[in-house]
């Protein structure tokens, strides 16, 4: 069980990219609709302002919307939740100067299902996520305390391993890994800055958007986990319609209207 949990909690941050040259740059693309987790599969309803995705509203009995809120450089600084007890902050984020998120910082939880939440801190190395460090609080603790570590390698553009560590700051032995299709380019580079939302709530969060190939697997011993992905190809263009995963079914689904 514990192992369970250490993989399961390993996919906080998990991202996909690719090593060729050849393959051209992202065009951003706007969902119409998004399917996600969060104690219940939930259909959530996109609304933009230009680029900016500015609400995620639920659809059917249960009242669950987001509202992503701007600073007046298009970062995104807040996150709130509004259920059928009305509005509140739910998510605060934190950029240094290079524009890089250095701290998510969650004040409630993020799914009604846990009575926890968490503070993530973020370091970049050239550019590229090299270590996040998460912190608990719940209704028991004064302030966020350590929870767990996580130190993230590269190969080229591509995020190839994960070293976990525990909440004594011990790592674990075993690493995850990831392997790539280095033909193909990251689906998930379509939306833009879309990973700091976190379509898929917390223990689950996965970082899709980073790196730039697709992502075919993960790995840790002795379990093999496979990526699966269906596209709509309405448009004359690849726009990735679906993710599941072999290992934990249907992450995410999409559909669009132009």
């Amino acid at each position: 069980m514990k192992k369970i949990y250490f993989l399961f909690g390993f996919l906080f941050f998990i991202a996909c990219k690719k090593e060729s040259d050849s393959i051209p740059p992202p065009i951003h693309r706007k969902f119409d609709t998004i399917q996600y987790q969060c104690g219940t599969l939930t259909i959530y309803k996109a609304a933009y302002d230009g680029e900016k995705l500015i609400s995620l509203t639920g659809q059917g009995a249960s009242l669950r919307n987001y509202y992503f809120i701007y600073n007046s450089g298009g970062q995104l600084i807040q996150r709130d939740l509004e259920t059928s007890t009305g509005r509140q902050k739910l998510t605060e984020f934190k950029y240094n100067s290079a524009g890089q998120l250095i701290e998510k910082k969650d004040l409630l939880p993020v799914c009604g299902s846990t009575n926890e939440y968490y503070k993530y801190t973020f370091t970049y190395t050239n550019g590229k996520l090299t270590e996040s460090t998460g912190y608990l609080k719940d209704n028991t603790l004064p302030d966020y305390v350590f929870h767990t570590r996580r130190v993230y390698t590269w190969t080229g553009e591509n995020l190839t391993s994960v070293t976990a560590y525990d909440n004594n700051n011990v790592p674990y032995p075993e690493t995850l890994s990831f392997t790539y299709d280095l033909t193909k380019p990251n689906p998930f580079q379509i939306f833009k800055d879309l990973w700091l939302q976190d379509i898929y709530e917390p223990p689950s969060t996965s970082f899709f958007f980073l790196s730039k190939n697709l992502l075919t697997k993960w790995v840790w011993p002795s379990f093999d986990c496979v990526a699966n992905y269906t596209f709509d190809n309405a448009f004359n263009e690849n726009r990735i319609k679906s993710l599941s995963m072999a290992c934990f079914g249907q992450l995410w689904s999409f559909t669009y209207t132009q």
